[in-house]
């Protein structure tokens, strides 16, 4: 009995040791979207001439945390989840962070999953359905 409490403790502490943080996603290739990306435009929606984007510029890290700033105001912060990793262009969910939830509304990056395709310096963010917003990105 000590044991199997002295063995569960120790899983608990190796546990609460880890910080989500610090953690890199190793599973999913994020190294391809880590960067500052500048918004090029949009497309998609009813009319396909896309929307004006209220923010000028993604940033991603290491730890696939975004950030959204527009003229270098900070206008959302979040986290990538990848939905399903593919080699090339995997699908990806952009989750804010809870402190945004009453602007999620005002952002169509957030409002489906996006397939993540690279060519170049060009980062194309597709939506999986038709009437839906695309977003096109150069990396600075």
């Amino acid at each position: 009995m000590k044991i199997t409490f002295y063995a569960l403790l120790f899983c608990l502490l190796i546990f609460q040791s880890c910080k989500q943080d610090e953690v890199l996603v190793e599973n999913n290739e994020v190294h391809f979207l880590v960067g500052q990306w500048n918004v090029l435009g949009t497309s998609g929606g009813f009319t396909g001439n896309g929307y004006v984007p209220n923010f000028d510029q993604l940033n991603i890290d290491k730890q696939a945390k975004f950030e959204l700033l527009n003229w270098g105001n900070s206008v959302m912060i979040g986290r990538i989840e990848f939905v399903e990793n593919m080699e090339e262009n995997p699908i990806i969910r952009f989750i804010p962070d809870k402190s945004n939830m009453e602007r999620i509304l005002l952002i169509p990056l957030i409002e489906d999953d996006k397939t993540a395709i690279l060519r170049g310096d060009q980062l194309f963010l597709q939506s999986p359905c038709c009437d839906r917003f695309d977003i096109m990105l150069q990396r600075l």
